[in-house]
């Protein structure tokens, strides 16, 4: 850890084991919760200079490690290569204001519930950023590669299982999938055992993505994650097409000629992104070094918020931070979580203890600036429809040590510390990866907390991990991990099969019931596609359930989307509406960014 860091780790350690704002033991209110304040920033920023002609628009990314480089859309598990990756891949399906899929992307969507098909049409003329011409091939290429038995990602789930014959050739049987029927050049049905709601999303069992099938095709599916089409030369659809990349650290981009929005052209000569160590990244925006930064953490924000040279842009975000437990495995054969009955975490009634032992609104307000909030579910607020106010495990110790005692976890010697229900030792290993220069202290305070309520909880190995290794062992599901501590990006389809269900290899828990299935299925059921108030209800079904009767990952906080610009950008936005943004295209104002007076 840097100089700095070191300082502020100890500042925050010290500050945060001396707060008694409800004093020990005592519990927080249980009114109800409504979010983050989304008043507290502008989504959207336009200079009132002129535009100059070319220029080189920079996006620092903010990152302790050097990114592991994974630039294809189906075969990245990593939020920070996605923010390389989003300037030259298009999505397939853009989505409007409330998340439907529109007619604006790559691909239009027809979906016809009486005989269970979904037509994807490409619109004509598209074309690699080779110049290469993009087809239905491309796409039907796409399931082939993501249903594979030989598959390294995680796209592969329920949704996509019920698509017809699509288990008989992720299991070997079948050498193609009888349920993708070309019509053209530009257009497949598709046809389902079982239609789902967020097939409107564009999810589903539907690829929401397209990867070049005249390039990767050359390679054993095997071998595509490691290969030079996927981490050197990729090939996309974007506004952009890669020219230079330098493993871990940048790539380069200029223009992509063949790109299908010809009103959208970037009016920049080229574009940088690049990784920005977490430690020098303020310096970095003083200095006026790039013109956007992704990945900025919010325990940060007070230190740039006065830089002259800045615009922040932000919006409740579509994301939740929870603790996660080490419940089972992946059994890789089957294409399914098996849960462990003699996994360390397995009584959900230690699980629940723990969440009612955390502090979670001083870890808020202390760590991260009041840009974040108690989370009390797995549904952000962002979906007013379905977001339930109401609170769960709110801080109370003293009903945590009560749920240990009825559950067995007991104090059997006398040191204040418990031990399982065997009277044996308890030590929960936790995993806690080396994010920002509050990860240290933070979680001290998580531990300082469970200690409260006498477990004893250490660190996973005893220091944090190494950003790129730690979802590699979550999921492995390393037995040095017993719980961590991550957070998801949420679908905008709500689409549960993809993260909670037996059959996804996102649910690192490892851990479902058969009614958690059955409510998901509830959720994904035709009539939830042809009444969606049906659906509504049957998610706030499902999410009680998981809640008090699953609790694979335990919600901890949501938080603000920030987004700093340099004020030298002509415009930018973070409105999740896409009509904001019409007309509208990537450009500068002046030839460097702009450096901060203060």
């Amino acid at each position: 850890m840097n100089k700095r860091g070191f300082k502020l780790a100890a500042a925050m350690l010290a500050c945060i084991l001396s707060v008694v704002a409800c004093g020990p033991g005592q519990r927080k209110s249980d009114k109800a919760f409504n979010g983050p304040d989304e008043s507290k920033f502008p989504l959207t920023y336009e200079s009132k200079d002129k535009e100059i002609k070319g220029g080189v628009y920079k996006v620092g990314v903010s990152n302790p490690n050097p990114i592991k480089g994974i630039f294809s859309p189906v075969l990245q598990n990593d939020e920070v290569d996605f923010y390389f990756s989003t300037y030259f891949d298009a999505p397939l399906f853009e989505n409007d204001e409330n998340f439907d899929v529109t007619d604006k992307g790559l691909a239009k969507l027809d979906i016809d519930t009486d005989n269970k098909t979904v037509t994807v049409t490409l619109k004509d003329n598209l074309k690699w950023d080779d110049g290469q011409p993009m087809t239905i091939d491309d796409y039907i290429y796409t399931y082939e590669v993501v249903g594979n038995k030989d598959y390294t990602g995680v796209r592969y789930d329920n949704g996509m299982a019920k698509i017809v014959g699509m288990e008989d050739y992720h299991e070997g049987k079948a050498d193609s999938i009888k349920g993708l029927e070309k019509l053209s050049d530009t257009a497949v049905k598709i046809h389902f055992e079982e239609m789902s709601p967020v097939m409107r999303k564009g999810l589903g069992g539907l690829c929401s993505n397209i990867i070049p099938k005249h390039i990767l095709s050359k390679i054993p599916i095997k071998d595509l994650e490691k290969s030079d089409p996927v981490r050197l030369h990729p090939v996309g659809a974007g506004p952009f097409k890669v020219v230079n990349v330098v493993p871990g650290e940048s790539i380069e981009c200029v223009p992509n000629p063949y790109y299908y929005r010809k009103d959208d052209m970037p009016k920049v000569d080229k574009l940088i992104v690049k990784v920005v160590p977490t430690s020098s990244v303020l310096s970095s925006m003083k200095n006026g070094e790039y013109d956007q930064y992704k990945g900025v953490t919010e325990d940060i924000y007070t230190e740039y918020k006065d830089f002259d040279n800045l615009v922040t842009l932000g919006r409740p975000a579509l994301y939740y931070q929870y603790l996660g437990f080490n419940l089972g495995t992946w059994d890789k054969q089957k294409g399914e979580c098996v849960p462990d009955k003699n996994a360390k975490m397995y009584d959900i009634n230690l699980r629940k203890a723990m969440a009612y032992a955390l502090d979670m609104d001083t870890v808020t307000k202390s760590f991260y600036n009041g840009l974040r909030t108690r989370a009390n579910g797995v549904i952000p607020p962002i979906f007013k429809d379905v977001y339930d106010p109401t609170p769960t495990y709110t801080y109370n110790p003293e009903k945590a040590k009560e749920i240990l005692d009825k559950a067995g976890y007991k104090d059997v010697n006398g040191d204040g510390i418990r031990e399982d229900k065997n009277g044996k030792p308890l030590e929960i290993f936790f995993g806690m990866p080396a994010s920002s220069d509050s990860a240290e202290p933070m979680a001290q305070k998580y531990i300082q907390d469970w200690k409260a309520v006498g477990l004893k909880v250490s660190l996973s190995g005893g220091r944090l991990i190494e950003g790129n290794s730690f979802f590699d062992r979550l999921q492995a599901n390393d037995k040095g991990i017993d719980i961590w501590l991550a957070a998801w990006g949420v679908g905008t389809a709500m689409d549960l099969n993809g993260t909670y269900s037996i059959k996804s290899q996102f649910n690192f828990s490892r851990y479902s019931t058969p009614e958690n299935e059955e409510l998901i299925n509830k959720v994904s059921s035709l009539e939830g596609l042809k009444d969606p108030e049906y659906r509504v209800k049957s998610i706030r079904e499902w999410h009680k359930n998981y809640m008090n009767n699953v609790l694979g990952f335990l919600p901890v906080a949501f938080k603000f989307e920030l987004t700093p610009y340099n004020k030298r950008v002509k415009f930018a936005t973070m409105s999740i509406d896409p009509k904001v943004s019409e007309g509208k295209v990537m450009a500068v104002t002046a030839q460097q960014p702009y450096k901060s007076t203060k």
